[in-house]
């Protein structure tokens, strides 16, 4: 079974709640009453690396090269006997 790989909005998030960040923006929301938006930015930066990484990544993973096309020589440029 294949799993996604985490991005890093998923691993920001797992290194937050391990520090009780999340404890925190509950906290934020209840004493402001305006939401955290940590769902809003978990998915930004997963769209960010999404990005990046297919900005990066070929997705042709052949190499493309110019055709071979042997220098020509002109009257001028042959050599002479």
């Amino acid at each position: 079974m294949s799993e996604e790989p985490k991005l890093l909005g998923d691993m920001t998030e797992a290194m937050l709640k391990k520090v009780g960040a999340d404890k925190l923006a509950k906290y934020y929301e209840r004493i402001s009453g305006r939401p955290c938006n940590c769902a809003g930015r978990k998915q930004a930066l997963n769209n960010i690396q999404r990005a990046v990484q297919r900005a990066v990544t070929p997705r042709d993973r052949t190499v493309l090269r110019p055709p071979h096309n042997p220098p020509t020589q002109t009257a001028d440029e042959a050599p002479r006997k």
